[in-house]
């Protein structure tokens, strides 16, 4: 493990992932023991911040793969927006990006419509694996 404060403390102790905010409005997933947050908060090199209340959380899904994001209602999103569009047991946004001109373009969605999208995407995905597996084994025999 990269962020951790030594081999035994890798292995052995107590994980934690922190959402590390990106560039371009996403965050990433990052595992780190506690032992090494306790560390880098101590030394001043990390500090914690609260997502504000009106912080949602939005799955986007694509042809790049799919990745998480925050917006703020009433700031990036409208209300009325959310209101219609949010998973109703959980809050929660789902997210369709696709390319325009080359230029990606991300669209609200509801929910079963993003499953839908997820499944056709993931079809495409095995099909395209299906596909490099019959190359592979082509170039084998040659």
């Amino acid at each position: 493990m990269k962020f951790s404060t030594g081999f035994f403390d890798g292995l052995f102790e107590k994980k934690t992932t922190l959402q590390v905010p990106q560039d371009n409005g996403t965050t990433r997933d990052v595992p780190v023991t506690e032992a090494w947050l306790k560390k880098m908060q101590t030394e001043g090199k990390i500090s914690m911040s609260e997502k504000p209340s009106d912080t949602v959380t939005i799955h986007v899904i694509g042809p790049d793969g799919s990745e998480t994001r925050h917006l703020r209602v009433g700031v990036d999103i409208p209300d009325a927006q959310y209101q219609k569009l949010k998973d109703p047991k959980t809050g929660v946004l789902y997210g369709l990006t696709v390319y325009e001109n080359g230029t990606p373009k991300t669209t609200v969605i509801g929910k079963q419509i993003w499953e839908q999208a997820r499944t056709q995407f993931g079809a495409i995905d095995r099909a395209g694996e299906e596909s490099m597996k019959r190359t592979m084994e082509m170039f084998k025999k040659l």
